[in-house]
């Protein structure tokens, strides 16, 4: 049953109550890359796009990845998770910062080696925060189901 409605990045989102639990849609833009990678940009790696609907990252040198920026509200928690999967050599996480730039990190998710579903919570102490899928040294990393929820 639809409770609500709420804009996202200036689009209208819809809030459900079901089974007694209310659901928030993600509010990160293409964090499933069926058909693309719109809405994400690179910090110093290349991006493109999977045909099997994933962004890939490949990254030549340390610390570097993909974000995104979307707007938040100062004070109110919200959860990201996203899943990498497979690649080749590029240790990876998730961080969620504060709006300043990609790297300016307020949480990061523990470092991982292998496909890993990555979660975090972070209170925004703004009103834009980034999301940014990133490699801790170099390699060849698929991202899918970027998400960011309100909690």
């Amino acid at each position: 049953m639809i409770i609500g409605k709420s804009y996202i990045n200036g689009v209208e989102a819809k809030v459900y109550r079901g089974a007694n639990l209310i659901y928030y849609p993600s509010i990160i833009f293409n964090g499933t890359f069926d058909n693309n990678i719109l809405g994400w940009k690179n910090n110093g790696a290349v991006l493109s796009w999977n045909p099997l609907g994933y962004l890939n990252i490949v990254n030549t040198s340390n610390v570097k990845g993909a974000y995104q920026v979307f707007t938040t509200e100062t004070g109110v928690t919200y959860k990201a998770s996203a899943n990498s999967i497979g690649g080749s050599g590029a240790t990876r996480m998730i961080r969620c910062g504060d709006g300043s730039a990609p790297d300016a990190g307020l949480v990061t998710s523990p470092t991982e080696t292998d496909s890993a579903l990555h979660e975090l919570t972070f209170t925004a102490i703004s009103d834009r925060s980034y999301i940014y899928l990133r490699h801790a040294t170099t390699g060849n990393i698929n991202w899918d189901n970027v998400e960011v929820k309100e909690i």
